[in-house]
């Protein structure tokens, strides 16, 4: 599997960015209140984070101990696969955040203090939780093989 890469990341992120400044411009014009992330938000996507690179750890400690202890190719993947999905999710979430950042500071009048956390909050954490999956899918790599043994091994030349 390839590694996420972060043009791909940034694709991403610049799409939430739009999604996000489009759907507040959306709701300003209609008269709507405008979107505001819950505090609990940031809490969560933090701790999501958390828990993947303490899981991808717990890989990462068991290819590279000295006598190699067998790891569940099955488990590993599904970490793997966790960790490329957060690190998409978290940019598209920052990107959102950025969007909405990005409408706040295009207002003619300031918007109050209570408008400004949440996003910013929201926002650090998307960033933490597309961290904590770039960090976990690197935790989840395999060393260089480095047994001649192997079928299909060059053969050393003397």
């Amino acid at each position: 599997m390839k590694r996420t890469s972060i043009g791909s990341l940034f694709g991403i992120l610049v799409v939430g960015a739009a999604i996000g400044a489009l759907t507040n411009l959306t709701l300003a014009g209609i008269g709507r209140p405008l979107l505001n992330p819950a505090v609990s938000l940031p809490i969560t996507l933090i701790l999501i984070a958390g828990i993947t690179v303490f899981l991808a750890a717990r890989i990462y400690r068991a290819v590279r101990a000295t006598p190699r202890r067998p790891v569940d190719s099955f488990y590993a993947m599904r970490i793997l696969v966790l960790a490329k999905a957060e690190a998409v999710t978290g940019a598209l979430l920052c990107g959102i955040g950025l969007g909405l950042l990005g409408f706040l500071l295009s207002r003619a009048v300031g918007p109050a203090l209570n408008s400004w956390g949440p996003v910013v909050a929201a926002t650090v954490g998307a960033l933490i939780l597309c961290a904590g999956g770039l960090i976990a899918e690197h935790l989840c790599t395999l060393p260089e093989d480095t047994d001649d043994d192997l079928p299909g091994a060059a053969s050393p030349s003397a």
